[in-house]
């Protein structure tokens, strides 16, 4: 099996996020995911931690645009391919 990594980019929204995630692990319950909470003010930190224990979480107190975001992703991530997701 190749080595894979979902990256995703999330500001606000803990049931979107939820959802999405489910679905993700639904499917797959060894997916890596890597997320990143772009100046996140709700408790979607929080769900995440509690629910998604795999999920490796990058947190940023200023709003990132969407191609820095994903910059930053894709250099934190060591796997051989990266699939973003953008909810």
């Amino acid at each position: 099996m190749a080595n894979v990594e979902i990256l995703i980019i999330h500001l606000n929204g803990a049931e979107v996020i939820k959802n999405c995630l489910n679905s993700i692990f639904d499917d797959n319950p060894r997916a890596k995911v890597r997320l990143l909470f772009n100046q996140t003010t709700d408790n979607s930190i929080e769900l995440v931690k509690d629910l998604f224990p795999k999920v490796t979480i990058h947190s940023s107190r200023r709003r990132m645009g969407f191609a820095e975001s994903s910059n930053f992703l894709a250099k934190k991530s060591k796997a051989g391919y990266i699939i973003f997701l953008n909810i």
